[in-house]
């Protein structure tokens, strides 16, 4: 069973998106979110280190 989420993410502004992610193809992985900037647009809309995205 696949769950899946769909977030926007709204940057106003000189706010920062506040995202960091690691993975990819090159790496064989699938795309993790590995860093979140408190107060940050990602922050905001709810996106939390390790899902897979």
């Amino acid at each position: 069973m696949s769950l899946s989420r769909q977030v926007e993410v709204e940057v106003v502004g000189s706010e920062s998106l506040g995202l960091m992610i690691r993975g990819g193809v090159e790496y064989s992985l699938g795309i993790f979110i590995t860093g979140v900037d408190q107060d940050s647009a990602a922050y905001k809309a709810g996106l939390k280190v390790g899902p897979v995205v």
